[in-house]
């Protein structure tokens, strides 16, 4: 469960600048196991999930969250404070 200071989504800005500043972040993405996913209520802001059909599904030319991964962020998305 997240405290509540954290979050699992991130600006687009945000975090391209924590890509460029953590170096462990950076790793975590560069391996290819996480997409970078839009919200679909506030198109300024991504979730890092899982790359697997359990947790992202392609939606006309879109990546969206399953239902599933919507109900389970905590199992496969990255959570920023």
């Amino acid at each position: 469960m997240l405290d509540t200071k954290s979050t699992y989504y991130i600006s687009h800005i945000n975090s391209l600048q924590e890509y460029i500043r953590n170096e462990a972040f950076r790793e975590v993405l560069d391996t290819g196991n996480f997409l970078a996913v839009t919200c679909e209520t506030d198109r300024k802001l991504c979730c890092y999930v899982i790359h697997h059909p359990k947790y992202v599904t392609l939606h006309e030319y879109t990546m969206t969250l399953t239902d599933y991964a919507k109900s389970n962020m905590s199992e496969c998305c990255l959570s920023f404070s």
